[in-house]
């Protein structure tokens, strides 16, 4: 059997270190790894989301930007649009055209709203975009 010999400085003199940790350093250790853990998966869970949703943010944006320039193209007809599905983009996306009058007599307000709604078909994201144009009823001498 080894025996320690303490000197006064408290120092082992022979080897009588130990090998392995014990039950309770290993609880204690596991006790202070799993709230950090838990906290660095809720930290990831968050930033996916943000990220995702800036994501789409940015796509709403340049779908919007899209469906106006369409709009004042003639590829699409300037016509009042509920909330119709986005042919090239999924059933998940939608878009809809509010026609307002603008702050002058010949002006109208044209209002591109795009939604993406999720798994539950709630919406989660509405962005819009206005734009002023000449109103196509009026003849251009008239606004001259």
């Amino acid at each position: 059997m080894t025996s320690c010999f303490v000197s006064k400085s408290r120092r082992c003199l022979k080897d009588c270190s130990r090998h392995g940790l014990t039950l309770y350093e290993v609880i204690l250790s596991i006790a202070i790894l799993l709230p950090a853990l838990v906290v660095l998966g809720h930290s990831i869970d968050t930033g996916t989301r943000a990220a995702l949703q800036a994501q789409r943010q940015s796509e709403a944006a340049l779908l919007c930007d899209t469906l106006m320039a369409e709009l004042l193209a003639g590829v699409r007809p300037q016509e009042a649009i509920g909330d119709e599905p986005i042919e090239w983009k999924g059933p998940e996306w939608s878009w809809g055209l509010e026609i307002s009058p603008g702050p002058h007599t010949y002006l109208l307000e044209l209002r591109v709203t795009v939604r993406h709604r999720d798994q539950l078909d709630q919406i989660d994201l509405d962005q819009s975009l206005s734009r002023y144009v000449i109103d196509p009823a009026l003849e251009t001498t008239e606004v001259l």
